[in-house]
């Protein structure tokens, strides 16, 4: 039980729960003095962090979970339209501006709307919907980004795979349905009611009142009596399963006709799709992972290790008077001078090709530069 304000006295134990929220909202508003006077320090930004996290468990602890949701929801609303008004104000002049529908090509740009679309619908019917919100840390961590890629990348190697296992599964329904037709048995427990009436005795009365009766029967289904019913059957039970088809089906003596088929049937299953289909499909996503993961490394390897500017690596400067950091400072530098005092037809290449990605972004400092130089 948390007794928040306004609540009643439920029990006397509710004073000590009383007593403890106030010593709890004591200490998260000193915390919450303590980082507002730590945004005045060098931890500006941790203190900043702070200061939100405090905030909200303040009001958590004062005003209840329902209008912390109301305020988190507003806030977050208004940080998402002014996200996507200065995203399309900064990326504006690579729209195409005699085709307005060339903005639905922007992936990012319609994701962020549909994250905005769920904080609406959170804020205004349902805040069960704010959950949506956690998969925008997929988004921002390019290691579970890779994770949906794993999949996405080979789609159409996994989807081939997948079609192959479904015709699979359909040709064992189809056996299954012409020879083992008998052995789908399932039993059902299933719940009768009815009404029945008793006579009952108040104050000297006999009343007749109703009473509801239950009772819990068990009764067998057969699951393979049509086609369709087998082929449902078939697919919800043997993948379903670790050993197949086999684990639903009903046992039957080795003195039986079919015991020998049934074997060859249930291992014919198990191998050919529970081991080796579903294991390809597997494969192919955890190498697709692999792959990716590989790429990445490479691609950090190559930006903290190699000059972008004259391509050598670090390992070039092992017996120099000069670091690699050094370097890429002074190359950085020069390379900046070159772009602001020389004129373009003077010079060419990359160089050209830095000065006009410069004179685009004189205002940002040219991030393209920044993110490819090692600090």
């Amino acid at each position: 039980m948390i007794c928040f304000r306004g609540t009643r006295v439920i029990s006397g134990r509710s004073a000590s729960y009383c007593e403890i929220l106030k010593y709890y909202s004591s200490v998260i508003f000193l915390s919450l003095l303590a980082c507002i006077v730590g945004l005045f320090s060098d931890f500006r930004e941790r203190a900043l962090h702070g200061l939100a996290i405090s905030s909200v468990l303040w009001l958590l602890a004062r005003k209840g979970p329902t209008f912390v949701l109301v305020v988190l929801g507003f806030f977050n609303i208004m940080n998402k339209a002014a996200f996507i008004v200065s995203y399309v104000g900064n990326r504006g002049f690579q729209y195409d501006d005699s085709n307005l529908l060339s903005i639905l090509h922007d992936r990012s740009l319609l994701y962020h709307c549909a994250m905005l679309m769920v904080c609406l619908i959170g804020f205004c019917y349902r805040s069960y919907s704010y959950s949506v919100l956690l998969m925008d840390l997929v988004h921002r961590e390019e290691t579970l980004y890779n994770v949906i890629r794993s999949v996405t990348r080979n789609g159409r190697s996994i989807v081939l795979t997948a079609m192959f296992a479904s015709i699979l599964v359909y040709l064992f329904s189809i056996i299954g349905y012409l020879f083992f037709n008998d052995q789908c048995i399932v039993e059902i427990e299933t719940t009768r009611r009815w009404t029945e009436m008793i006579n009952e005795t108040v104050d000297g009365f006999v009343h007749v009142v109703p009473r509801v009766v239950e009772e819990i029967e068990t009764i067998e289904e057969n699951h393979c009596e049509t086609l369709l019913m087998s082929i449902i059957t078939t697919f919800d039970q043997g993948l379903r399963n670790g050993g197949g088809i086999g684990d639903f089906l009903k046992r039957i003596s080795k003195d039986d006709p079919q015991f020998l088929y049934r074997v060859l049937y249930d291992l014919l299953f198990y191998f050919g799709i529970i081991i080796i289909v579903l294991n390809l499909i597997f494969g192919v996503i955890i190498d697709t992972f692999a792959d990716l993961r590989n790429e990445k490394q490479k691609k950090d390897d190559i930006i903290r290790n190699t000059c972008f500017i004259c391509g050598l690596e670090r390992r070039s400067f092992d017996n120099r008077s000069i670091s690699f950091e050094t370097h890429i400072q002074v190359k950085f530098f020069y390379e900046i001078l070159i772009v602001n005092y020389f004129s373009t037809s003077t010079i060419c290449g990359i160089i050209c090709t830095l000065s006009s990605i410069f004179v685009q972004n004189r205002k940002r400092n040219t991030p393209a530069l920044n993110h490819s130089c090692p600090p």
